[in-house]
């Protein structure tokens, strides 16, 4: 769970201005956070890799095919709640960046 809450750090200070640009920041920041985070979790607990630079290295690498989806994920279901707050705030005339 430390990992969820570090990873979602840089969505703070990405997030101050409300822009389609810092909701893709912010998004490919918190996945690429995750990932390393959480796999070097897997690497520093589990029994499937060495704890050599090498065994790092193979477990990063054998991340890499989940690592897609989570960013996929990430990318489209924060499009669609930041797209959702936007729409509810233009909608009934909010400001967004208060």
């Amino acid at each position: 769970y430390l990992a969820v809450i570090a990873a979602s750090a840089p969505a703070i200070f990405l997030l101050k201005k409300f822009a389609f640009k810092n909701i893709i920041l912010s998004s490919l920041a918190v996945s690429i956070l995750f990932f390393v985070i959480s796999n070097f979790g897997v690497w520093v607990s589990g029994t499937m890799y060495p704890k050599t630079i090498t065994g790092l290295v193979t477990c990063y690498t054998m991340a890499l095919p989940f690592f897609k989806n989570t960013l996929a994920a990430t990318l489209l279901y924060s499009t669609i709640m930041y797209g959702a707050v936007y729409f509810y705030k233009t909608k009934f005339s909010f400001d967004i960046n208060q």
